[in-house]
């Protein structure tokens, strides 16, 4: 990775921590910042996590390793976001997701993605207004079931559909757009880092030892 760095001598770095859960290992995302860092000081960084893990504590040293936002992800309200996250014990998730959230925020921006999908029946406007009064926490609904490596009509369509079915018209009436993700192969001097430390240039890549 530093060689990568050095190599490239790109004018700003950033670092995008995710996994599976990237906070199960802690001390390694502390490592590839700081290697990121040693070549790039003012390198930025974000966190995308299911939050059960980021605590106050461990958000405020996160940030002093340059992560200035966190990616935290709920399937809807509690009672059903507790219905499809639960602990190997069978306890909900939403508690102390949602206190974490709450803890981190004073550290770092926090995006609140709110998965929605057809079926899903909850008031979406009521649950994000619930965070208004917290300017760090920024809601967005992303649906789970659209194709993005498909058409993307068909994948405008069914956005749509989802979005229209969980959130009534607010799509329609606030003029949103679907987005799709793009590929890291496409990009200019991005890369993907695997947990061994093998980089890889496209997300596709990386559970093919081969390529």
């Amino acid at each position: 990775l530093r060689e990568m760095l050095f190599d490239l001598g790109p004018t700003a770095v950033h670092t995008t921590l995710y996994g599976g859960e990237p906070l199960l290992c802690p001390e390694a995302c502390f490592k590839t910042l700081e290697a990121v860092r040693t070549v790039h000081p003012g390198a930025g960084a974000m966190l995308v996590t299911n939050g059960y893990l980021l605590t106050g504590d461990l958000a405020a040293r996160l940030r002093d390793y340059g992560v200035s936002a966190a990616q935290i992800t709920l399937d809807g309200p509690e009672e059903i976001h507790d219905r499809r996250r639960r602990t190997r014990d069978g306890r909900g998730t939403y508690g102390r997701i949602l206190e974490n959230t709450l803890a981190a925020s004073k550290y770092m921006r926090i995006l609140l993605r709110v998965n929605v999908e057809s079926g899903m029946e909850f008031d979406y406007t009521e649950f994000r207004n619930r965070f208004n009064s917290n300017r760090s926490i920024h809601v967005y609904r992303a649906p789970t079931t659209y194709f993005h490596q498909g058409s993307q009509e068909q994948g405008a369509r069914n956005f749509r559909a989802i979005e229209n079915s969980v959130c009534g018209d607010e799509l329609y009436r606030k003029k949103l757009n679907a987005r799709f993700p793009g590929c890291a192969s496409t990009t200019r001097m991005c890369a993907v880092i695997l947990p061994e430390g093998r980089l890889v240039r496209c997300w596709n890549q990386v559970q093919d030892p081969s390529d």
